[in-house]
């Protein structure tokens, strides 16, 4: 029998040098940052209550609702999206939002294919192309997307529809072509 897919990490820590890094730069530049994140075993989140005026974790579950309160009953100029957690937040913010999608899933998709016997590869389509569904529709809920490298760019320009967002290339220190 199959493993059963892993949830997302929806907490920037140490394993996700990102989203840890994003935050505690914004904090360094004298930003207020409320931090919420989805957080099912109630582990530590690797030193940003120090960066962070507020930190909320909640119920995975719960994440959508308590973004839309916090946001509702707050002053914010900008919400900063992490991918993982951008499918669960309502259809639209009701403040400018950027997606932090770092990569595109279906360019990944894509050159994953030919890894595939021909059955595999025909599955994998299917999936590609309600991958390339999904990022679509998440592209048009937000007003800038940040990717890590020009070719993601590129790929997510090709999925945007009639209101799409501006794509901005922020690079990863993480060495791509090593660890493709």
């Amino acid at each position: 029998s199959a493993m059963p897919a892993a949830k997302p990490k929806l907490k920037p820590t140490a394993a996700r040098p990102r989203p840890l890094a994003l935050c505690a730069a914004l904090a360094r530049g004298g930003h207020s940052v409320t931090l919420l994140f989805g957080d099912e075993a109630g582990t530590a989140f690797d030193g940003l209550a120090e960066h962070c005026s507020r930190v909320l974790p909640v119920r995975r579950r719960r994440l959508g609702a308590a973004v839309a309160e916090v946001v509702r009953t707050g002053r914010f100029d900008l919400a900063h999206v992490d991918r993982s957690a951008a499918g669960l937040l309502p259809a639209a913010m009701p403040l400018p939002a950027v997606l932090d999608a770092g990569v595109c899933t279906s360019l990944r998709y894509e050159r994953e294919l030919l890894a595939y016997n021909a059955l595999g590869r025909a599955v994998r389509r299917a999936v590609l192309a309600g991958q390339r569904r999904h990022e679509a529709g998440l592209l048009a809920r937000f007003a800038q997307v940040i990717v890590a490298a020009e070719d993601d760019a590129a790929a997510l320009g090709s999925l945007r529809g009639e209101r799409a967002p501006r794509v901005q290339v922020v690079p990863s220190p993480v060495d791509h072509e090593r660890f493709a």
